[in-house]
């Protein structure tokens, strides 16, 4: 059974684009889902 790396890089691309999906807990996902962004409010 081959193994899983804990670190993964997992994307879709075409000619045109790349897609990347990162995964964040609860807590991030929801600040960044109500503020539109992954970055902290300065």
């Amino acid at each position: 059974m081959p193994t899983i790396e804990e670190r993964q890089i997992r994307a879709i691309f075409d000619d045109k684009t790349i897609t990347v999906d990162q995964a964040y807990n609860k807590a991030i996902a929801k600040s960044a889902v109500k503020h539109q962004t992954c970055h902290p409010l300065k």
